[in-house]
């Protein structure tokens, strides 16, 4: 059919289409069903989804998952009764496994299922009796949407005992089906639609398979739709576990929990060509970054590092006049050094005119040669005939010509590292306000860089807080946030001193818009203000209220709902990213 809709451009050309025409289609093995012109059945079976709240979702819907469309056969139709999930959105977890299932395969599904659920995931699988039943239970239990895929009507109940939880899938979910209303279980059903549950997934989860069994079929199927396989450990010594065996001897995915599955499938997200960027005020993440081949720049007074607070790429102010935007941004340099306030009108026309002047001959040879640094910029003030000039000058004069003037000379580290880490706890007290605003200009020019080489920026700001203690951080830092998007960026803020963050009311309004935010663990003032900020319940407060680690609240547009994640302490990765000084000390020993 695809092959015929190929040839004719839409299912009405098909159908009006002689049986000539048919004919020596590519790809075309059966042309009578084609050349059967009586409308009866169609208008039967749409008469039979109205009657049964059915709804018919073709291949060229745009609400036709994309995934799906993806694969070499996808069905041209889907019938389906429930509320259909945003599958392209969500991350899909497919999960299958025998009729037969042991008492270990129908534990372990069951839990798997609640895990994944909580975390998060659309629990997908077949509602067969055994490993599937278990699965979409557990996933129910924990609240998740679910989606059951199956090889009859979708107003068939088979297994007829599985009646009731069909019922709880059309309010929680969707039962799938390609085929039509009233298609009776036949077996030969069951390996096709194996092709649709894998093909809506990121990944499949075999929970207990034989070595022959349909399980392993979508296993299959998975693999070569490029789907990622994972298998809980085979219980040696049992037949309805020889199939996870040979999955894993053959590469799958060794899982334990829910959590495995979905930090995986993280991973995978993150294994593409995008850049991330660590801003690392406590110099706690150079273990993680260096383990994953990234760079740690240290920046501080001391140190021989030195990035150019001048630096800029073209396109610095998306096609207008870029010096606008570095003139705003050396006026709130100036002001962090002179004090609030303390800058002139006059002062503020100077510092203008000057950068105007320091960028000129750069800008006018297409952002090539030479850039200027801020000891050009100190130059250009001493050449200006007003008294003011020389006063902004002097208060410039510690950070371009004395000892603090990391930030007034040339580049000299490599800031092209797919992972960078700016590393900013030795900056000190003086420097640090400059430092944050430098180190936010230069991730600034690093993301223009990428939205032209058509890369992904991912920022991640520790201790966040600190950069709203501020005023012209906290600014510069807003204008970035809301600029971010646009360019291909993705930012995320951490800090665990929420009430220190809540001072600012710019922190406040960058709080309130986020479209993600992730709560653990607070103390109770900190509760009753992001409460009042973010609209959070009594009820939804205990997640966040006396809770363990992994515990928590997450907030995605208008939707908050719970989460736990219990992150494995026994891998590699927990042993890169744990900051308690116990935890080091006792890996070192």
């Amino acid at each position: 059919m695809h092959a015929a809709l190929r040839r004719f451009g839409s299912p009405e050309a098909v159908f009006y289409a002689d049986a000539e025409a048919y004919r020596g289609i590519e790809g075309l093995k059966n042309a009578e069903p084609l050349e059967d012109k009586d409308l009866a059945e169609p208008r039967r079976i749409l008469s039979e989804c109205h009657r049964k709240s059915i709804h018919i979702l073709t291949w060229q819907d745009a609400a036709y998952p994309a995934r799906l469309r993806s694969i070499d056969d996808p069905p041209l139709l889907l019938y389906y009764q429930g509320t259909l999930p945003d599958i392209d959105a969500e991350p899909v977890i497919a999960m299958v496994g025998t009729r037969h299932a042991s008492l270990y395969g129908l534990q372990q599904g069951k839990m798997l299922g609640y895990q994944m659920g909580r975390l998060g995931a659309i629990v997908a699988s077949g509602g067969a009796d055994g490993v599937d039943t278990v699965c979409l239970t557990g996933a129910l239990t924990a609240g998740g949407p679910v989606i059951a895929v199956l090889g009859c009507g979708v107003d068939v109940a088979y297994p007829a005992k599985n009646r009731g939880l069909f019922e709880d899938i059309r309010y929680h979910g969707c039962l799938i089906s390609e085929f039509p209303p009233g298609t009776p279980p036949y077996p030969d059903n069951f390996p096709v639609r194996n092709r649709i549950l894998s093909g809506i997934s990121v990944g499949v989860v075999v929970v207990e398979a034989p070595r022959k069994s349909g399980a392993l079929i979508t296993a299959s199927r998975a693999l070569e739709q490029g789907r990622d396989v994972f298998a809980l450990p085979a219980n040696v010594g049992s037949p309805t576990s020889e199939g996870n065996l040979q999955l894993l001897k053959d590469g799958a995915t060794l899982i334990s929990e829910g959590a495995d599955v979905m930090r995986e499938i993280t991973e995978i997200a993150l294994s593409t060509n995008d850049d991330i960027i660590i801003i690392d005020p406590e110099a706690e993440y150079r273990p993680l970054v260096e383990g994953l081949g990234g760079e740690v720049i240290e920046i501080s007074a001391t140190s021989p590092n030195h990035i150019n607070a001048l630096d800029m790429e073209s396109g610095y102010n998306d096609g207008d006049n870029p010096v606008v935007l570095k003139s705003e941004f050396l006026l709130s340099l100036c002001e962090q050094l002179v004090g609030a306030g303390k800058l002139s009108a006059k002062e503020k026309s100077i510092i203008d005119r000057c950068t105007a002047q320091v960028y000129r001959e750069f800008i006018r040879n297409g952002y090539l040669g030479v850039v200027p640094t801020l000891q050009d910029f100190h130059a250009a003030l001493l050449e200006q005939p007003e008294p003011e000039a020389r006063d902004v000058a002097l208060a410039l004069e510690l950070f371009t010509e004395g000892s603090l003037n990391t930030f007034a000379k040339y580049t000299n580290v490599d800031t092209n590292s797919r992972i960078l880490c700016y590393d900013i706890r030795d900056l000190g007290k003086q420097l640090l306000p400059v430092g944050m605003l430098v180190v936010l200009d230069s991730v600034f020019n690093r993301i223009i860089r990428n939205r032209k080489l058509g890369k992904n920026t991912w920022l991640y700001i520790d201790e966040i807080y600190l950069l709203f203690q501020h005023e012209y951080s906290a600014n510069f830092l807003f204008t970035l946030w809301k600029r971010m998007r646009k360019y291909g960026a993705c930012g995320t803020g951490l800090t665990q001193n929420v009430d220190d963050l809540l001072q600012s009311h710019t922190a406040r309004t960058m709080l309130a818009n986020s479209e993600f935010l992730l709560m653990l663990n607070q103390a109770s003032t900190d509760r009753i203000e992001l409460a009042r900020l973010l609209n959070i319940s009594d009820n939804q407060l205990s997640y966040i209220s006396g809770v363990d680690f992994g515990h928590g609240l997450l907030k995605c547009g208008s939707t908050i709902v719970p989460f736990v994640d219990h992150f494995p302490k026994n891998g590699r990765l927990y042993q890169l990213m744990t900051t308690k000084m116990s935890e080091r000390v006792e890996q070192a020993s």
